[in-house]
């Protein structure tokens, strides 16, 4: 509505100034005129942003207030108006307050500031505002460059600071970051974005307890802060604490109900703690709300893996190969899937498609060794499975599986020692007892196979290649009618 005392002549002339400026701001945000046209499209700019600013100033959007002058006033002026760079989510995080200006990830978003700095190269409103918009478009160094030119001028700047902290934790420098979080929070103990900054650089450094406190602190100032939550939740995720990462997560879905993030976070953690009926209405409403999520559609396959659910399974896998066919994840997921229902070369060709895409993948590495093994093709099963030992040597699934094919292979002493450690790290393992029982057979070490195989049924009673073991074992020994006890 038009100010107090307007005539109706002048909320006609609000009307039409406002739909001048509108026009002439989307010219800025498209066009992204140079430093000799700008001032040109400034005056005319100005000319009916002055007349609308005569008649019914309210109706002047902030945004376009300072694109239409207020970026001419140095740093001293923008913060005595309550103007700071905007917050920007995505890759690289947060920093600053206000509402959203640069669209997360939006490449066109750093351009938006550039008419402010050819008007005034060291404005460092605009410096921080485009750095964040720089970060978010994964362009970590021109928004390094951005934000340390900003503290050069004010170093003063805790959201230039707090940015730089953000680009820094993005490309991985977490010293770096934590750094710049310090110094911003020194500048301004209550910049929360800074203070949840620092607690996921913590995070990253596997500094959980220090992340934790920090997180406390960023929440209490700003208890509505979803993305400090969120990543709140990952920390307790890293330190196996699932019940209280499901409690943030539900927490922001409270605030945020089609927070498609959220949703997926929560369902994969339900998934960790076998809560899958759980985890399918997660991802469910996950793709209600983005029907393109491939992050939900693997979840969604491997909760119907663990159900053993494989058509389901497959079709989910099949879905999210289509929608991001460099996805790593996708294959490894659907490579389990085909192995499960035996389809073996489908198998490894997926899982061998996972590991070009990410040759480290110990698990697709593996999986490929045991689809091998499982065709009998032992050589191979042996390469990759002792390449999945050496990426993961404390692991007890890649020592169990490299003792399988040894033992396959014939070469029980090795088999023995792998299984034995596979073991020592997980005692509960049914089938590393069942192999190893069935290594000591083969040794003619029968009394200590038929303890393993007795192991393997007080874990699992059903296990019927421990039965057949140890009724295998009991018949070599002379004792074939002797019941389990």
């Amino acid at each position: 509505s038009s100010a107090p005392g307007n005539t109706a002549l002048e909320f006609e002339e609000a009307e039409y100034y406002e739909t001048q400026v509108r026009i002439l701001c989307s010219v800025f945000e498209e066009w992204q005129p140079d430093a000799d046209e700008v001032g040109a499209l400034l005056a005319e700019t100005d000319a009916a942003a002055a007349e609308l600013r005569a008649v019914a100033p309210e109706r002047l959007p902030s945004f376009e207030r300072w694109l239409l002058g207020g970026q001419q006033q140095g740093p001293t002026a923008a913060a005595a108006g309550g103007r700071r760079p905007a917050r920007v989510e995505g890759a690289g995080g947060q920093a600053g307050g206000g509402g959203p200006v640069v669209p997360a990830g939006d490449s066109q978003g750093p351009g938006r500031y550039n008419p402010a700095l050819a008007l005034n190269r060291d404005d460092t409103w605009a410096l921080t505002g485009r750095g964040l918009a720089y970060n978010a478009s994964g362009r970590h160094e021109e928004a390094l460059a951005d934000f340390s030119r900003a503290i050069a001028v004010d170093p003063g700047s805790a959201e230039a600071f707090a940015g730089r902290g953000d680009t820094y934790r993005s490309m991985g420098r977490y010293q770096d970051a934590l750094a710049d979080y310090d110094r911003a929070i020194d500048l301004d103990p209550g910049l929360s974005p800074a203070v949840s900054g620092r607690a996921q650089a913590y995070g990253h450094l596997g500094r959980y307890e220090d992340a934790l406190a920090e997180f406390e602190r960023a929440i209490a100032l700003d208890p509505s802060d979803t993305w400090t939550l969120s990543a709140r939740g990952l920390v307790y995720s890293m330190m196996d604490r699932q019940q209280d990462a499901v409690a943030d997560y539900t927490h922001v879905l409270e605030l945020e109900p089609d927070n498609a993030w959220a949703l997926t976070a929560r369902g994969d953690t339900y998934l960790s703690i076998s809560r899958y009926e759980e985890a399918l209405a997660d991802f469910d409403r996950v793709l209600t709300v983005d029907p393109g999520s491939y992050q939900a559609l693997d979840g969604r396959g491997r909760a119907y893996r663990d159900l053993e659910r494989y058509d389901e399974a497959l079709a989910d896998f099949d879905r999210a190969v289509a929608l991001d066919p460099d996805n790593a994840q996708a294959f490894l997921g659907r490579g389990l899937t085909l192995q499960d229902l035996e389809r073996y070369e489908q198998a490894v060709a997926d899982f061998s498609r996972c590991i070009e895409l990410d040759p480290a993948d110990s698990l697709a590495i593996g999986g490929r060794g045991e689809t091998y093994h499982l065709m009998g093709r032992y050589d191979e099963a042996l390469a990759d499975r002792d390449r999945a030992v050496g990426l993961r040597p404390g692991d007890d699934w890649a020592l169990a599986g490299r003792g399988e094919t040894y033992l396959a292979l014939g070469r029980y002493e090795e088999a023995l020692a792998d299984l034995t450690q596979a073991l020592d790290l997980d005692p509960s393992d049914g089938w590393a007892l069942v192999n190893r029982g069935k290594t000591y057979h083969a040794l003619g070490r029968y009394e200590k196979a038929l303890a393993d195989y007795a192991r393997a049924l007080d874990i699992d009673p059903d296990d019927t290649d421990a039965t057949a073991g140890r009724a295998q074992t009991l018949t070599a020994m002379g004792r074939p009618s002797e019941p389990q006890n």
